[in-house]
């Protein structure tokens, strides 16, 4: 699917929503546009993108942001993948889902390298975003 046929579908899911349809049209656009050189997306990095929209304005807006962000990387969209990594003060790791939500539930998370439990892990696993493989595949297809 190229650019114009997501933003479409984006504004007819998001039509009764003006704000997630506008958050949505702007990631999308900013990935499509983007994505020969995105290997490491943060949340902070969004809501810079996101400077100047009025979303800005709305104190829901990090709630919004992370909804965009969940749609995006759903099946329909299929603009982002979810990543994980674990910082350690020294280095970062990187994650796989299923590990992160392991430690979720069982609230252990031990270092991947020297298996260390460590303390506060929520604290030192953070969430970024990378363009999909979806993504990255119908982009080439059509260059």
């Amino acid at each position: 699917m190229n650019l114009d046929e997501l933003l479409e579908i984006i504004r007819e899911d998001w039509k009764d929503f003006p704000v997630h349809k506008s958050v949505c049209q702007a990631i999308s656009t900013y990935i499509y546009n983007n994505s020969h050189k995105l290997n490491h997306i943060s949340f902070a990095s969004i809501k810079v993108l996101l400077e100047e929209d009025p979303i800005n304005d709305n104190p829901s807006s990090d709630l919004i942001i992370l909804e965009a962000i969940q749609y995006l990387s759903g099946s329909r969209a299929n603009v982002l993948d979810i990543k994980f990594e674990f910082y350690d003060g020294n280095d970062f790791y990187q994650l796989d889902k299923k590990d992160v939500a392991e430690a979720e539930n069982t609230k252990e998370f031990f270092h991947p390298i020297n298996g260390n439990n460590i303390e506060d892990f929520s604290e030192k696993i953070f969430m970024y975003f990378v363009p999909s493989k979806h993504l990255i595949s119908t982009l080439h297809e059509s260059a």
